[in-house]
C-alpha cells in the first residue's frame, strides 16, 4: 500500500480529524437570555443530547445527531443554528 494513502487512512481514522470534522458541523447554539427553562428541546431530542444545568439548556456535541428539532420546537425561538467561518465561505 502507498505510504501516502496509508497515512491518509490513518488520518481519517484519527480522533484529531473526528474532533476537527464535529467543529465544523453546524450545532445549536442556545440563547440563554431567551431560555425560559420549559425543556421542549431536551423533551424531543433524538439522541438525548440536551442537558439542563441551572435551569438553563447545554447540549452534548458529541451525542448530537444535527436534527435541530431543539431549534424548530423551542417556543421562544431561544435555539439559534451556529455555523462555521468554513459554512460561511461562498
Amino acid at each position: 500500500m502507498n505510504l501516502n494513502v496509508l497515512l491518509l487512512i490513518t488520518f481519517f481514522n484519527n480522533k484529531t480529524f473526528k474532533f476537527i470534522a464535529n467543529y465544523l458541523k453546524p450545532k445549536p447554539s442556545f440563547l440563554h437570555e431567551q431560555c425560559v427553562g420549559c425543556k421542549e428541546c431536551a423533551n424531543h431530542c433524538p439522541p438525548n443530547a440536551i442537558s439542563f444545568i441551572g435551569g438553563k439548556p447545554i447540549v452534548d456535541l458529541v451525542k448530537c445527531i444535527r436534527c435541530f428539532c431543539c431549534q424548530e420546537l423551542c417556543p421562544k425561538k431561544a435555539v439559534k443554528i451556529k455555523k462555521s467561518w468554513l459554512n460561511k465561505i461562498n
